[in-house]
C-alpha cells in the first residue's frame, strides 16, 4: 500500500473499542480498517494532498496504515457498508463511531479528551470516504 492510496491514517489513546484504550483507524478509498490494543500516542494524518506533508510524515503515516493492516480487528469494504455515524465528543462525555455493514455493527468510542484535530481529520476521511451514508452528530 502507497500513501496515495490512503486517505487517513489515525492512532490514538482517545479512541477505544471495548475496555482498553488505543484504537488505530485507517481509511482508504475502499475500506475501512480498524486495530485494537494499538500503541499508545498519537498519530493522525489526512492525506488528500499530499504535497501539504513532509516525507517523514508520509512515511509514518504509510507504517502506521502498515500496522493497522497487520493488527486489524475490522474491516469494511465500501460495497459492503451500510451507515457511518460518527458523534463529536463533549468536554464531559464521549463520542462515537459507529459502523455499520452487512456483517454487523462496529462501535469505537471517542473519549471526551480527543482533539479537535484528531476529530476533524476522522470527520474529514470519512466525509471523502462515503459521505452518502455518514450521519454527523454535534
Amino acid at each position: 500500500m502507497s500513501t496515495t492510496e490512503i486517505i487517513a491514517v489515525l492512532h490514538s489513546a482517545h479512541f477505544k473499542k471495548g475496555l482498553l484504550e488505543g484504537y488505530g483507524i485507517l481509511v482508504t478509498p475502499e475500506k475501512i480498517v480498524g486495530a485494537k490494543k494499538f500503541k499508545m500516542g498519537f498519530f493522525a494524518a489526512l492525506l488528500l494532498d499530499e504535497s501539504k506533508l513532509d516525507i517523514a510524515t508520509r512515511m509514518k503515516a504509510y507504517e502506521v496504515a502498515k500496522e493497522i493492516e497487520e493488527n486489524k480487528d475490522f474491516e469494511v469494504t465500501l460495497s459492503q457498508l451500510l451507515g457511518l455515524e460518527l458523534k463529536k465528543p463533549g468536554r464531559l462525555w464521549a463520542g462515537h463511531l459507529n459502523i455499520t455493514s452487512i456483517n454487523g455493527e462496529h462501535k469505537v468510542k471517542i473519549v471526551a479528551q480527543t482533539t479537535g484535530t484528531e476529530f476533524r481529520i476522522l470527520q474529514t476521511a470519512l466525509t471523502q470516504f462515503a459521505p452518502n451514508v455518514l450521519n454527523i452528530i454535534q
